[in-house]
């Protein structure tokens, strides 16, 4: 497949609208290309989408990052990241995004680095607007809540079920069962629903029907679906529908004892070996993990109590720790959401771990 590389624009469109289309035009373009197999200049494309002037849009940093197949590959990244715009490095989405990818390059100390700015300018942000929220009556804040939580879950299941009707076709035309995993089995089984604060769908399937590594080629393929590998030290899978549902497919490996293992970026977590059933799920048949509930059992121990504040890192019964520089590094994003969401449990609680790797003098500007 060719597709033609038009050069970005002498000057940018002033109009905001303008610039989006312009920026979408640029991840498609980049997308053509990583789907004929021309990585080189799929990433061309969006590096000189970021040298013309859109340094500012997370998407494109995102995407490069997605088209990293070697630790080496950051190297670009980097590159680009000490071009840019002073402005650039004050804001909170891109330097997620640019320490995201040198965490996954095995640069922890550099993305350390690059989150401790990210969680102090996030900080600073957060105290800026906290004496607006404070004038907010707290009746008034239940009825916006009451108002927009609804349909924003519906809007969501409404995403899902496009993406999953998308995936059973994908699956199935490859002939590989795939199934309900992690928070969307808990969703199904103990609130009939997604958890209220999802924001993706998790998938497992067996290695014994197809490896990850032709998974993944199937999907390059597809043109409902972007794929990209998490992370080098994982085979699992993010899978983004077009609609934006984002969708993790985590392989499900047979260990030398029998069990049935699936990992992360750091930690990986064993089941007891377990068949497949058909169930239903938001008016959908689904296949579950049979019996579920021991599923979610070794999984999340006391399951059928809602806890906000569970991590499958840090928390699951069957949790083992494959990479502990990596789970350090991903206490700083941990420490990031917090601070974003205001959570005090959340930044106590992942402030601790950072400060017992050592990197503690910053802490208290965050509190």
């Amino acid at each position: 497949m060719d597709a033609k590389i038009e050069p970005m624009p002498d000057e940018l469109p002033e109009d905001k609208e303008d610039r989006e289309r312009l920026v979408e035009a640029r991840l498609e373009l980049s997308r053509l290309l990583r789907r004929s197999g021309d990585r080189e200049a799929a990433e061309t494309v969006l590096a000189e989408s970021l040298r013309g002037g859109l340094w500012g849009y997370q998407r494109l940093w995102g995407e490069l990052w997605g088209l990293m197949e070697r630790r080496e590959d950051y190297a670009v990244i980097r590159e680009l990241w000490l071009a840019s715009p002073r402005r650039c490095h004050a804001r909170t989405p891109l330097l997620r995004t640019v320490a995201r990818a040198a965490s996954v390059a095995g640069e922890h100390d550099e993305a350390r680095a690059l989150m401790r700015k990210a969680i102090l300018v996030q900080a600073a942000r957060t105290r800026r607007l906290r004496s607006r929220v404070n004038r907010i009556r707290k009746s008034a804040t239940g009825k916006a809540r009451e108002i927009v939580s609804r349909p924003g879950l519906e809007a969501f299941e409404q995403r899902a079920d496009v993406a999953l009707a998308a995936l059973d076709a994908e699956f199935d035309r490859l002939g590989v069962r795939t199934f309900l995993i992690s928070g969307t089995l808990l969703g199904h089984v103990r609130d009939a629903q997604f958890i209220g604060w999802d924001k993706d769908i998790d998938l497992g399937f067996f290695t014994s029907e197809i490896s990850a590594a032709d998974l993944q080629a199937a999907f390059e393929q597809s043109e409902q679906f972007d794929v990209r590998r998490l992370d080098f030290n994982t085979e699992r899978l993010r899978v983004d529908h077009r609609n934006g549902m984002m969708v993790d497919i985590f392989p499900h490996y047979q260990g030398e004892d029998g069990r049935i293992w699936h990992d992360g970026t750091a930690t990986r977590w064993a089941n007891d070996p377990f068949e497949l059933r058909r169930a239903e799920f938001l008016g959908r048949s689904v296949l579950v993990p049979d019996p579920p509930e021991r599923y979610l059992d070794e999984n999340y121990g006391d399951w059928r109590t809602p806890d906000p504040y569970f991590d499958a890192r840090l928390d699951a019964p069957n949790v083992e720790v494959t990479d502990p520089d990596f789970l350090d590094t991903l206490h700083y994003f941990g420490l990031l959401a917090a601070v974003n969401k205001r959570d005090q449990r959340k930044k106590r609680r992942y402030g601790e771990l950072i400060r017992a790797v050592g990197d503690d003098g910053w802490l208290e500007r965050i509190y």
